[in-house]
């Protein structure tokens, strides 16, 4: 039986299981539930423009979280913390938010269903004093407590999915800051970057600031720039051969092996309880520009290196399985992401050998990897199979993932340049911290690129994570990958 079972999980079954669904499986689906799926949520969509009350449609990508458990322990949602060098009043993030709510209107709009279709609608009853808060702890266990608390709490009935909580008293002894602002986003409402979007528009105005955020996001819109006959080569790939790749990579992520629960796990865990761990920790990053410069890859490839190195020492440390590939779900921003509050990103599968292999060839594996998303028509498949898998969601329903899919997640924003300033002090550093999909990916982890720093978030499942130690010890081997490959 077990080889058996080793056959149905080699590459081998995997490419040929990858092009047969591709020729065979996928073209009927598309043609006889896809596409007439697609039309009615066309249609529908057209004849809200004269339904009274709707601002706009869910998109395909909202249909992704939209069936999350969003009133009771949401693991599609988005809990940041601004720190502050010096204080701040309850007043003036009121006032502040006030003015970015009438910016994003989605912000004032509520979910709801019409011929099955779901769309945004106004909230009849809008108030910002239902949305944000004031906690005047000031012990740090205390508040790091409530902090990790948010991350998996639901969202109140009837209301639009976020919230604001001053923290005037809460002083952080590593960042040297006097006070904090945490945050929460349902994922429905925005991804990574918008998040970050509405934190630049909470802060104080900055032309300069304004200037590099425009950039960046220009640079992640920037379409490739093809030539007639590269267009033609892209769509036959597209046909042919990339929709094949795509479900391949996909597939990959029933191999990877999972993360075995820690040797000091609680036999009395209380299911009722917290559910998770969350810890953070700060890397320079100059020491990861170092490695750049000395390897050639680029930044980011030199993050997921050592993201990746650090949950397979994890694996093999627990014994798991040292043999396969380890893959994990990497979060990237579409082409065409607005920047403004909407959901515009899609998960790739990125992988690296359990096996003996070094740190530098683990970094080259992987920079090929990121460098095969940018060149390729691949990018294209991935999304059109987000895009279907989302339709499909949207129309049917639930659909989870089997257990032990993909071993971790994995997500990096980047702002680069001056600090920004929010009520007149410097925001000296921000954490953002996801929700987790328990017992299928045990472990979120969340970069942050910021005022020098690349702040190292991880989000763990108690039943593989039970304390802050054992997910600390991660974070740790995160930073020996790291400086393994800068010495």
């Amino acid at each position: 039986m077990a080889s058996i079972s080793s056959i149905f999980r080699s590459k081998t079954f995997f490419l040929i299981s990858s092009i047969f669904v591709s020729y065979f499986i996928l073209p009927p689906c598309f043609i006889f539930l896809a596409a007439p799926l697609y039309i009615y949520y066309r249609t529908v969509t057209f004849l809200s423009k004269w339904k009274k009350g709707f601002y706009a449609p869910l998109t395909l990508d909202d249909f992704l979280h939209v069936n999350d458990d969003i009133h009771g322990r949401p693991r599609c949602s988005i809990t940041g913390v601004v720190y502050l060098k010096g204080s701040h009043t309850f007043d003036e993030l009121v006032t502040k938010l006030e003015k970015v709510a009438v910016k994003h209107p989605k912000s004032m709009c509520i979910i709801t269903r019409w011929m099955s279709v779901r769309f945004w609608k106004k909230c009849e009853d809008f108030k910002i004093s239902n949305h944000v808060s004031l906690n005047e702890a000031s012990d740090p266990e205390k508040v790091s407590q409530f902090l990790t608390s948010l991350i998996d709490k639901g969202f109140p009935v009837g209301q639009p999915l976020w919230e604001f909580i001053s923290l005037p008293n809460y002083a952080h002894a590593e960042y040297g800051t006097s006070s904090a602002i945490a945050m929460r986003v349902h994922h429905t409402l925005g991804d990574g970057l918008a998040f970050m979007a509405v934190i630049r528009d909470l802060c104080d105005e900055d032309p300069a600031a304004d200037e590099k955020l425009k950039k960046m996001l220009s640079a992640i819109r920037k379409k490739m720039k093809l030539s007639f006959w590269k267009k033609i080569s892209y769509v036959f790939q597209l046909i042919f051969a990339t929709t094949a790749h795509a479900l391949y990579l996909w597939m990959q992520g029933f191999n990877s092996p999972c993360i075995p629960p820690s040797s000091n796990h609680d036999p009395n865990f209380d299911p009722d309880g917290p559910m998770l761990v969350n810890v953070s920790t700060l890397i320079d990053l100059t020491l990861l520009k170092r490695i750049s410069k000395k390897t050639g890859a680029n930044v980011t490839s030199v993050v997921h290196a050592g993201v990746a190195g650090a949950v397979r020492r994890t694996i093999l440390e627990r014994g798991g399985d040292p043999t396969g590939d380890l893959v994990c779900l990497y979060v990237l921003p579409k082409l065409n992401h607005p920047g403004t509050l909407s959901n515009n990103v899609f998960p790739v599968p990125l992988s690296t050998a359990m096996s003996g292999k070094d740190r530098f060839q683990r970094l080259a594996q992987i920079s090929k990897q990121l460098d095969q998303l940018f060149y390729t028509p691949l990018p294209i498949g991935m999304m059109l199979c987000i895009y279907t898998y989302g339709l499909l969601l949207g129309s049917i329903g639930q659909m989870m993932p089997a257990p032990n899919y993909f071993s971790y997640f994995h997500s990096n924003v980047a702002y680069f340049g001056e600090p920004m300033r929010m009520f007149g002090n410097v925001v000296e550093r921000f954490t953002l911290a996801g929700g987790l999909q328990r017992e299928v990916h045990p472990l979120l982890v969340l970069t942050a690129s910021y005022h020098g720093k690349l702040g190292l978030q991880l989000v763990g499942d108690k039943k593989v994570f039970p304390d802050e130690e054992s997910l600390m010890r991660v974070a740790n081997y995160v930073k020996e990958e790291f400086e393994s490959m800068d010495g």
